[in-house]
């Protein structure tokens, strides 16, 4: 079986995922749906290389494709329905008016439940339990989490485990977000097919708004298979004993200082019996083989986003864990800038005064412009300011178009500073305005948005010789993961390459003031090879690192983390902040920061 995503379809070079589980006929409902040519292609960014769900509007609704029971509701249902909460059974029941109360009203019941759950766990270990009691420890929550020094960093999740059969069901989320969402896959195991690259059973899938039109999946925009974030995770999880797929492996932090909350706190029933049955839930469906890490970030180009999951009547038990964010402002933004020289003479002499023009000229830019903003009108933002130079010689005109991006139109400079300049020449050469300002000649510069705005996407454009991106990939013992400047440290660095990333690490967290939640993107300007614009010290930290791999030479064969050795003393380091950009982590014990030039040997200031 392959992975059924989006994503794998635009990754032709990645290794594709491999699940093995029982092949079943395709559920009826599914060759019912309409085919991938009516719900549109999939689009992968030639700009920044995320991966965006390119839908098509649907003659449908999502009642009819996902039911009518949110997934929350769902689960909680279907659980309390298999888990010994039932009426005659043990534990809640609605007690006189309305008011719920705990109770074992039926001794015998419960323990008749209590063991139906433990044989209902041998069977599901043992594979011959044909679904029974398959919902006994779902558990689902859309919600926030907070971790590290003072629980100051936070992370919204999507996250589900142990789902079981006949699941059918959606979820509104990340409705504040104004110009799309990111999302990152932290772990996925749900059953897949064998033969094609589609999902005809368990699945998830998003749907979101865009200009007043619901956009739904079709079959190749749905998700199964297994993704890990460690190695070999996906090849153990039918192992009671070496299971890792779980918070406490996933989000576990150990550089908290003060307070760290623990997320696996957060949904404490996470694999705990009830009542003091066994009732764990192991997927009854194999899934081996590793996917490429990139394939686990998906972009929303739309608004109002739901989750939508489906399980089918047989193979269960698996789970999901989903990372999402806001899209900022930032990765849409094209800047317009353009001066006119004003008309008049001396400006104390006139009539009318040229600020009074001035905001004249911008509220008719204003509406001129929202025509022509390459977003369209429904989710566009056009913004405009019109002000006069010191000397009142000119009238400086600075625009702003944002918007929620259509994937299937490509937008470039020329067009849009063409576009521009026309439009500002056929309103400012009204009677209104021609006697004030010279729009004759407009000369327009364009700042599109940026096309690297992240390590990921630094790593990609820079690293293209010996070091590759992927051999950065839980590289030595400081930083281990992908890039996880918060990620915990196993040991003190092996060569000149794990020097590098634990500067990097330092730089990063120096830079964002040991908050995660303060890490945002930034432009790199890939023709100029320098960074810019908002958050510019978080690019400088990233292009730093990125020079040094360039030319590194690589270790080769892998790191075995068990082998990390510990520094003997540990010294409580300083930030040291130059040229307002630059970060590097200190020993002020024996190095000095100069605000010129950074980290330099004590007494050689």
């Amino acid at each position: 079986m392959k992975l059924c995503s989006t994503l794998l379809l635009n990754f032709a070079r990645s290794e594709k995922i491999n699940v093995h589980s029982v092949e079943k006929p395709l559920p009826k409902e599914y060759n019912e749906l309409p085919n991938d040519r009516f719900f549109g292609s999939v689009w992968q960014s030639a700009q920044n290389h995320v991966q965006g769900l390119s839908l098509a509007v649907a003659k449908t609704n999502l009642q009819k494709l996902y039911g009518d029971e949110t997934c929350e509701d769902q689960f909680r249902r279907l659980r309390h329905r298999d888990n010994c909460t039932n009426e005659n059974e043990c534990g809640h029941r609605l007690g006189t008016g309305g008011v719920s109360t705990w109770s074992k009203y039926d001794p015998e019941g419960c323990e008749r439940c209590k063991a139906k759950l433990s044989a209902a766990n041998a069977a599901t270990k043992a594979g011959t339990d044909n679904g029974e009691k398959t919902w006994r420890n779902a558990y689902i929550e859309f919600a926030r989490y907070n971790y590290g020094d003072g629980n100051r960093s936070s992370q919204d999740l999507i996250y589900f485990v142990d789902y079981g059969n006949n699941a059918n069901c959606y979820q509104k989320f990340a409705s504040e977000c104004k110009y799309g969402v990111h999302l990152n896959m932290r772990e996925m195991r749900i059953e897949a097919r064998q033969s094609t690259n589609d999902c005809p059973y368990d699945h998830i899938a998003f749907a979101y708004e865009k200009n007043g039109q619901m956009f739904y999946p079709g079959k190749q925009q749905r998700f199964c298979g297994c993704l890990e974030s460690m190695k070999d995770q996906c090849a153990k999880i039918r192992s009671e004993d070496l299971d890792v797929f779980n918070l406490r492996h996933i989000f576990k932090k150990t550089n908290c200082v003060k307070q760290c909350f623990n997320p696996k706190m957060h949904w404490i029933s996470r694999h705990e019996p009830v009542f003091g049955a066994s009732n764990k839930m192991k997927p009854s469906f194999s899934t081996t083989s590793r996917l490429d890490r990139k394939q686990k970030l998906i972009t929303i180009h739309g608004r109002n986003p739901y989750f939508l999951f489906k399980s089918d009547r047989s193979l269960y038990g698996g789970e999901i864990a989903i990372e999402w964010k806001c899209m900022s402002e930032f990765h849409n933004r094209w800047s317009i800038y353009y001066d006119l020289p004003a008309l008049g003479g001396n400006p104390r002499r006139q009539s009318v005064s040229r600020t009074t023009i001035a905001n004249d000229m911008k509220q008719a830019l204003q509406k001129s412009m929202k025509l022509i903003n390459p977003y369209g009108e429904a989710d566009a933002e056009t913004k405009v300011s019109v002000r006069l130079s010191d000397d009142e010689t000119k009238f400086i005109t600075e625009l702003e178009f944002n918007g929620i991006r259509d994937e299937n139109i490509a937008l470039d400079a020329k067009t849009i500073s063409r576009q521009v300049a026309e439009t500002a020449k056929a309103t400012l050469s009204t009677d209104q305005f021609n006697k004030h300002v010279d729009a004759s000649n407009i000369s327009v510069k364009v700042q599109s948005p940026p096309t690297v705005t992240n390590t990921e996407q630094m790593a990609e454009k820079l690293l293209t010789d010996k070091f590759t991106p992927a051999m950065a990939e839980n590289y030595g013992c400081s930083t281990p993961g992908y890039f996880d400047a918060f990620g915990p440290t196993h040991g003190k660095p092996r060569d000149a390459v794990d020097v590098a990333l634990s500067k990097w690490k330092k730089c990063v967290q120096c830079a964002s003031g040991y908050n995660k939640n303060n890490i945002a993107p930034y432009d790199y300007d890939e023709s100029e090879k320098i960074c810019r614009g908002e958050n510019r010290a978080l690019c400088e930290c990233d292009l730093a690192l990125m020079t040094h791999l360039k030319t590194a030479e690589p270790y080769k064969g892998d790191f075995d983390a068990t082998t990390c050795v510990a520094a003997e003393h540990q010294v409580m380091l300083e930030c040291c902040n130059w040229q307002q950009h630059y970060w590097a982590a200190y020993n002020p014990d024996r190095q000095d920061c100069d605000e010129l030039e950074g980290v330099k040997e004590a007494g050689s200031l």
